[in-house]
């Protein structure tokens, strides 16, 4: 949900506990123009999974209208290890630029300020 935001880009890193989950596959939905192949990342090693995309048309070569919507962003597909209670979550550190962000339009900056900004995401 961009809220009142029009939003360029979005890198997304969730940490799972690895030795209960495991990710099959992790899937764009294409609400952006690119979804780069790079940004698709899934690392059971580390219990982590990355999807990014960015309003981008590669067949034009510019920028697509930002984001301005609700929508659904990706999908991760888990494998269960362990039949146990566990946690997915975003990781997520003010100001870091490798882990989940999101880039306003016009700007060009991080408006995510706080994990709570997350608000309204679906982790089932």
């Amino acid at each position: 949900n961009s809220q009142v935001n029009k939003i360029a880009a979005v890198d997304t890193v969730i940490r799972f506990n690895k030795d209960i989950l495991e990710v099959v596959d992790v899937a764009p939905f294409n609400i952006f123009s690119t979804y780069p192949d790079a940004s698709r990342v899934i690392d059971n090693r580390n219990g982590l999974v990355f999807l990014s995309a960015v309003n981008y048309d590669r067949t034009t070569q510019s920028f697509s209208p930002p984001f301005e919507n609700i929508g659904i962003f990706g999908r991760i597909t888990f494998q269960v290890k362990q039949s146990l209670p566990t946690n997915i979550d975003f990781v997520y550190g003010q100001g870091a630029q490798d882990e989940t962000n999101i880039i306003e339009g016009q700007t060009g900056t991080d408006i995510l300020f706080d994990k709570s900004q997350l608000v309204g995401t679906a982790i089932n």
